[in-house]
């Protein structure tokens, strides 16, 4: 035999299929598959046939993937390249590439058929050597019940060629048909026969007709067989005969001019018989009898729907992959072309077209079978939203469809493609850009400096948490995260939502070394103008432009500043961006932003400054929030913020303390609050002091004052 090729896959004909099967063959006669003798005769007759119809189909599929399991391949059912390879050391090893010793024998062989298409049973097929002088038999047979013969013959003493013809022969004798002289025959020539309708054998009754399953699909491969009943019910078998396409099959016996009582029956895969007619008492002698039956659905269950539709669609469209370019539109009406062509509801097959769409995308490379199942079951068919489907919903989804008929998926398959879909969904939502921002969440994680196998370990159990932030870390210290690892997470995500979502801007803030996000507000990171020279720092545009951007500036700012911070010029987004920052910061941590202004002196206290910024810190460190937190009871759960402070100086800067946090809680922003310490306007009694006209005459003045030379 030769050496087995690739690639080989469903649906292929040729030599390569051919080989392949006579290796697999070899493979099942020498014990390689590990099989009892039931499953390997099983698995020989099912490949037997495929073989006869040269054909890749369901039994060849299984027993390479067996094969590919036995050496620890991938499992595909397909011959590729290292599939291949292993088969021909195997094939080698039994010897099968061995040049057989050179002999005499030969062989012809083909199918007798008539010219309905239906087989001839029964009927002697004859080999012949012809010259002008003389003819000298070869050999014959008798077709079987699909009208195949077989015929060995030798070459002749005499001569280095065989000129071959074959006949087919009535039982009286005479020539039903014969081949062309095939000249300088081959050592294994396939030669068919058909027969002419008139000259049906002598003496021979014939049955024939055609077989529908109950769902109306012809009943083929289906093996059938017909029964005489004689006195007392005893049954004898007559003939026995395999459907064709179509369902069609014939019975040819012969009666010995008598009328019989004959019933049809149907074989069970278990051997078992079913009847599929009554009995037959009126068919008389007529020579022939055309006999259409149905049978029950359950000798030949329905292939999955996404089989049948692909098996019809092959023909019309190559391979089913392009069908990822069908068009239905004024200039090209594919879908209604095929819809025409294979009886298929248009709307299955632009499933179909949708499924081969998907599958194609560089980001899906989904297997097809279960993605047409998943989109049958109603889910969406647009990649994005279909990532949003949890693995579990997916599973559950393709078993409903598989139990409907729709996929043909087993257990393991269904969970192989879990699998598959988990890191689909997980790389397709991690390119999603975060909210408001360019960046993507893959971007972010990166930029959380974590080891990638970290990052493979935290983005599943992030996209699917739906609780609070304490339930997700625990979920990623059960993914094997550890509490460093956490922590980086943690400052990463805080930073991120301080910056917008910009990865760039959230990468440039962690390489500032922070442990937490509040000591951004030490570098003055409450303030808009902080960030602005930040995000132009980011841009890569200098001191000397910034006043007057040119047109290659803006472009650099458009690609920092996240895309939520709408305006009609670059400056204006700048400047919402910005300030959100900086609004993001005093929210975040208002004790430390009031703490930093006294210290900076924006905030002017009548006594006890830096006692009253140590105060402020320490508190800050251990949970005080300015606005929200009662200042006596802190101070009074918590003495050790004082430590190191004097008697004098803790008392007064409890006192400021107070003091701040009335005219935090009056004010709008932190912007009023030195105007009003500035004003001596402490609290809300001394505000209303004052009519309305009277406060704002006072105010405005004072904050001329205070920010002159902001």
């Amino acid at each position: 035999m030769n050496k087995i090729i690739y690639p080989l896959k469903y649906e292929m004909r040729g030599e390569g299929v051919a080989d392949l099967q006579e290796g697999l063959q070899l493979l099942l006669d020498k014990g390689v598959f590990q099989l009892n003798d039931t499953d390997r005769k099983k698995l020989g007759d099912k490949l037997s046939v495929e073989r006869t119809d040269n054909i890749y189909g369901e039994t060849t599929g299984n027993l390479v993937g067996l094969f590919q399991k036995i050496r620890h391949l991938e499992s595909s059912g397909v011959v590729d390249e290292k599939t291949a390879k292993e088969l021909n050391i195997v094939l080698e090893e039994l010897g099968a590439f061995n040049p057989a010793a050179p002999d005499k024998q030969r062989l012809v062989s083909g199918q007798v058929l008539r010219e309905n298409g239906l087989p001839l049973q029964g009927i002697r097929v004859r080999a012949a050597h012809e010259t002008k002088q003389l003819t000298i038999r070869l050999g014959e047979d008798v077709t079987d019940a699909e009208g195949r013969y077989t015929i060995r013959y030798e070459m002749l003493p005499v001569g280095d060629s065989i000129n071959l013809r074959v006949s087919a022969i009535s039982e009286d004798g005479k020539t039903l048909q014969s081949s062309d002289l095939i000249s300088n025959a081959r050592p294994l020539e396939t030669i068919d026969l058909t027969v002419p309708m008139a000259a049906a054998p002598v003496g021979r009754l014939t049955i024939e007709g055609a077989i529908v399953l109950e769902h109306w699909l012809p009943a083929e491969r289906l093996k059938l067989r017909l029964y005489r009943y004689d006195f007392g019910g005893k049954a004898t078998l007559l003939g026995e005969t395999t459907t064709l396409a179509g369902g069609r099959y014939a019975f040819t016996f012969n009666p010995n001019g008598k009328a019989a009582s004959l019933e049809v029956r149907a074989v069970k895969s278990d051997g078992s018989e079913i009847p599929l007619s009554k009995h037959l008492n009126e068919l008389g002698v007529k020579s022939r009898t055309n006999l259409n039956l149905v049978a029950p659905s359950s000798l030949q269950p329905l292939t999955a729907e996404y089989r049948r539709l692909a098996a019809d669609l092959t023909p019309h469209v190559g391979q089913m992959k392009n069908l990822a370019g069908a068009k239905e539109n004024d200039k090209q009406q594919d879908l209604t072309v095929l819809n025409r062509a294979t009886g298929w509801d248009a709307r299955l097959i632009a499933l179909a077209a949708m499924t081969e769409r998907l599958c194609a995308d560089a980001n899906v490379q989904l297997p097809q079978e279960p993605v047409y199942g998943l989109l049958r079951a109603g889910l969406p068919s647009d990649k994005l939203m279909l990532a949003q489907v949890e693995p579990d919903v997916a599973e559950q989804a393709l078993k409903t469809v598989r139990d409907a008929g729709i996929v043909e998926l087993n257990d393991q398959q269904i969970g192989d493609f879990k699998k598959q879909f988990s890191t689909f969904a997980t790389k397709a939502r991690l390119n999603i850009p975060a909210p408001g921002s360019r960046s993507t969440y893959s971007e972010l994680l990166k930029a959380s400096g974590l080891s990638q196998d970290a990052q493979d370990k935290f983005a599943p159990v992030y996209l699917r948490h739906r609780g609070n932030g304490a339930q997700l870390w625990d979920e990623a210290r059960k993914a094997g995260l550890d509490n460093a690892q956490i922590s980086k997470l943690q400052l990463q995500g805080k930073l991120a939502f301080l910056a917008g979502n910009s990865e760039a801007m959230t990468t440039r803030l962690l390489n500032k070394g922070l442990k937490d996000p509040a000591e951004l507000v030490k570098q003055d990171f409450h303030r808009s103008d902080t960030w602005a020279n930040d995000v132009f720092d980011l841009a890569g545009i200098p001191q000397d432009r910034r006043a007057n951007l040119t047109e290659d500036d803006k472009k650099k700012l458009e690609a920092v500043i996240p895309t939520a911070y709408a305006g009609d010029k670059v400056e204006a987004r700048l400047n919402a961006y910005a300030e959100d920052m900086a609004r993001k910061v005093r929210l975040s941590y208002p004790t430390q932003v009031v703490g930093r202004m006294i210290e900076k002196d924006e905030i002017m206290l009548p006594a006890a400054r830096d006692a009253t910024v140590t105060l402020i810190n320490n508190a800050a460190g251990q949970g005080f929030r300015l606005g929200e937190t009662p200042v006596a009871a802190f101070l009074k759960t918590h003495a050790g913020v004082t430590a190191g402070m004097t008697v004098n100086d803790a008392q007064a800067a409890q006192l400021q303390m107070k003091t701040l946090q009335r005219v935090y809680q009056i004010t709008p922003g932190n912007e009023a609050m030195p105007v009003l310490m500035a004003l001596g306007m402490t609290s809300a009694f001394d505000v209303m002091a004052y009519s309305e006209e009277a406060f704002v005459e006072l105010y405005i003045a004072k904050y001329m004052e205070v920010y002159k030379n902001a």
